[in-house]
Order: C-alpha cells, then sequence, then structure tokens
C-alpha cells in the first residue's frame, strides 16, 4: 500500500472518518501479519500468542477507540508504533510467565493442617493396617 494513502487515512481517523478505521486495518493488515510473525519467529518461547492474536492486541493499543484523534501522523510512525505495541505485548506476556515460574507452589490448606495439628503425617484409616 502506498504510504500516501495510509497517511490520508490516519488524518481521516484523526477527523473522527469511521469508515478510515476499517479502511485502514483491511489495508494494513497483511503488513502487521507479518510484522507479528517475524516478532515470533525471534523468539520460539512465544508459542502461547498467535500472530493474529498479536496484531489484533497491537490494534487495539494503537487505534483510538473513543473518537479521539489517531496518534500516527503517517505510515512510517504507525508501523513503528505497531512494532512497538507488539514487543510491549510480548515483553509483558514473557515477564508473566517468568513470574509465574517463580512463584511458590499452592500448599494444600487440609494436609498442611493435618501436618501441624498432630506433629506427624497422617495416613488414611485404610491403610492403618498395612506397614
Amino acid at each position: 500500500m502506498n504510504a500516501v494513502e495510509i497517511t490520508v487515512l490516519l488524518q481521516r481517523m484523526g477527523d473522527d472518518d469511521a469508515l478510515a478505521h476499517h479502511e485502514l486495518l483491511e489495508r494494513v493488515y497483511d503488513e502487521l501479519r507479518g510484522i507479528a510473525g517475524s516478532k515470533l519467529k525471534h523468539d520460539p518461547a512465544q508459542r502461547s500468542i498467535s500472530a493474529t492474536a498479536l496484531v489484533h492486541e497491537a490494534w487495539l493499543r494503537i487505534t483510538p477507540a473513543d473518537g479521539s484523534p489517531a496518534k500516527s501522523s503517517n505510515r512510517r510512525h504507525f508501523f513503528a508504533a505497531a512494532a512497538e505495541a507488539m514487543r510491549r505485548i510480548l515483553v509483558k506476556q514473557a515477564r508473566r510467565r517468568m513470574a509465574h515460574k517463580r512463584t511458590a507452589p499452592a500448599v494444600d490448606d487440609f494436609h498442611a493442617e493435618t501436618v501441624h495439628s498432630s506433629g506427624n503425617r497422617s495416613r488414611p484409616s485404610a491403610l492403618n493396617g498395612y506397614a
């Protein structure tokens, strides 16, 4: 797609043109998928999100949903903002994954209470007759 066409669509979005939002997505979707695919290819650990989901999440972050003026002024700025949004989404997801790995496993309250109240591990009554 021509850089001028994207810039015109971005300006129309800034002028509250509802159709411009949809036209822009149709015109840049394939290129955004390409950017998302390359970002995901460089980090094989990011298998929990697809390129499509990454594009959609980035789109929600970089385009105004409340009718405010578009944040991007031209094609270059728009794609740079999209790439940065994708990077931040992936970083946030990686931080969540790493935080989850660092957290201690949950303790089963019933078994912990049994151990602390009796001083030793209690065995189920069905096993009491067996060594």
